[in-house]
């Protein structure tokens, strides 16, 4: 499946959407709730997209805007993505995420397993590429030795 489509689970409009851009997958969640199955449905799709045949996508940024909700199947299919991707030698960009999410990452100790953009797509493409720039971490929003 090619990049810049979407992803269609057993729901009526599809669960993500994609797109390239500069080297990073881009993937924007379509739904309120990452949880339960939709969680591991997420996990699935980003470690299929990190396959070779699939395009090899190891720097994937996955957008969390549309999310309202995120329970504890959720943070872990998030952090099995990023563990799998840095295995690859890639990486995990977390954007968009809810105050609540943030909050939930730094109180449970995630924050050096999950890296959480600030600043948006720009940023998030740029952490994924391991790119210097003009965006830092903050201490409880990504790894500390990081950037």
């Amino acid at each position: 499946m090619p990049a810049d489509a979407p992803t269609l689970c057993a729901r009526s409009a599809p669960l993500v959407m994609t797109r390239e851009d500069a080297g990073v997958l881009v993937v924007t969640l379509q739904c309120e709730s990452l949880s339960g199955f939709t969680a591991d449905e997420v996990a699935s799709i980003c470690l299929g997209y990190a396959e070779p045949e699939m395009g090899g996508h190891t720097r994937q940024a996955v957008s969390l805007g549309l999310v309202r909700e995120v329970n504890c199947a959720g943070l872990r299919a998030l952090v099995q993505v990023s563990e799998a991707l840095s295995a690859a030698g890639g990486r995990l960009i977390v954007f968009g995420a809810p105050q609540e999410v943030r909050a939930v990452v730094r109180r449970t100790g995630l924050s050096g397993r999950l890296v959480l953009a600030q600043q948006g797509a720009k940023e998030a493409i740029r952490l994924a590429r391991n790119e210097p720039g003009r965006f830092r971490f903050m201490p409880g929003f990504g790894r500390s030795n990081a950037a």
